[in-house]
């Protein structure tokens, strides 16, 4: 064998191994990829009735995979610490949450695409006092294990709680 020849089974072993490589990492990094976002505290701009002026959390769910997905359920999870939720260990309180509005479940999710749901601020501020780490998420028909984001405690609940209430009167 030459010297040319040995280079040229040098660079196609290489490529052939850097191909395989990347076909691994593509089939694992394919499917949905749901990206959870959390904005508590939020107002609606012109309640239509005097229920719908409470203060609201924002469940913003996109999808930045590459394939669609059907959400089918909205749910909370309640832990000792951060640390009990990484060993995957049993949480304190796990549960449905019902939903108000925009968009019903199940809603299929395409690549790119957005689903909000409406949770009563009230309600999450009590779950708080129950455990000490909220986690909100959503569960899927592409993974069994649900999507999930950490929800940090508001520091303002109680005042935005007065304060809205000095706003009714």
């Amino acid at each position: 064998m030459t010297t040319f020849e040995a280079v040229l089974l040098a660079i196609a072993t290489f490529t052939g191994v850097a191909s395989l490589g990347w076909q691994i990492f593509s089939h694992l990094k394919d499917g949905p990829k749901l990206r959870i976002a959390i904005s508590q505290g939020m107002k609606r701009a012109r309640p239509l009735t005097p229920d719908q002026d409470k203060l609201l959390t924002v469940v913003n769910v996109v999808n930045a995979g590459t394939q669609a997905t059907v959400l089918t359920h909205l749910i909370f999870a309640l832990h000792r610490s951060r640390y009990c939720r990484l060993l995957r260990r049993k949480p304190l309180q796990e549960g449905l949450i019902p939903l108000t509005d925009p968009m019903p479940l199940p809603h299929k999710l395409g690549v790119s695409d957005q689903w909000m749901s409406l949770i009563d601020q009230t309600d999450v501020d009590q779950l708080f006092e129950e455990g000490n780490c909220l986690y909100i998420g959503v569960h899927h028909t592409f993974k069994r294990r649900a999507a999930m984001v950490r929800v940090e405690r508001r520091e303002d609940s109680a005042k935005d709680a007065e304060s809205h209430a000095d706003q009714g009167r």
